[in-house]
């Protein structure tokens, strides 16, 4: 099965796992969650056509311990299908994170910044799907070395591709939010986004982000990222 896995995860650039995570461990996560939320433990993220709350790091972790154990689990699964030696990231925050999108909220389209990315989803919901293109990165590990005003057209040209496969309906796949499906990809080259809940609806998700190096991110550097 691992064996499988991998070849899936490599051809493709994700996997979708289902039944990883029992509906009692969901709805004790969610319980537990609802509870930090109602206590004002939450923060609201509004980005640019991005609107969601979140908890994360270590506050997620002791407050909710299962999401650590889950965690580690996926660790060891990320590896196995990645074939490579994955690793925790020593910035939590963006490591580890439980997000609520309520009615009328979203997560626009984006790229993530760590190797491997784990979106663990709690519950079922009307709307709230994730939206993807897989293996759509121009130069999804580094940029090759270039003079610096060839670098600004580099990237000047890279956010015009990027909005150009929005476009791209024939090549978007979508993901129905269902409690203990689980949705492992290449967060660096996955172009993902996560459309509006539906009205009278909340989206409720795990997110686990790994990386080859662990010391990837800076937390002061990155303290106002939050995952997908």
């Amino acid at each position: 099965m691992q064996s499988k896995n991998k070849k899936i995860f490599n051809d493709k650039g994700y996997i979708i796992l289902e039944n990883k995570i029992s509906q009692e461990i969901c709805n004790a996560i969610i319980k537990k969650a609802k509870l930090l939320r109602s206590k004002g433990s939450f923060k609201i993220v509004q980005l640019e056509n991005s609107y969601f709350e979140t908890i994360n790091g270590k506050e997620l972790v002791s407050s909710i311990p299962e999401c650590k154990i889950l965690h580690d689990q996926f660790l060891t699964i990320a590896s196995d299908i990645t074939g490579k030696k994955i690793k925790e990231l020593d910035n939590q925050k963006i490591g580890k994170s439980l997000n609520f999108i309520r009615h009328g909220g979203n997560f626009e389209f984006h790229y993530d910044r760590h190797l491997i990315t784990v979106v663990v989803y709690l519950n079922i919901v009307i709307g709230g799907k994730m939206i993807f293109l897989p293996n759509n990165r121009l130069f999804p590990d580094r940029l090759p070395k270039m003079p610096t005003l060839m670098k600004k057209l580099f990237f000047k040209f890279e956010s015009y591709y990027y909005r150009f496969t929005k476009l791209f309906f024939f090549k978007k796949k979508k993901i129905n939010p269902y409690p203990g499906r689980v949705f492992i990809f290449k967060g660096r080259e996955t172009y993902h986004s996560v459309e509006k809940v539906k009205k009278g609806q909340e989206r409720i998700s795990l997110q686990f982000g790994y990386d080859l190096k662990k010391d990837l991110f800076n937390e002061k550097n990155t303290k106002d990222y939050y995952g997908n």
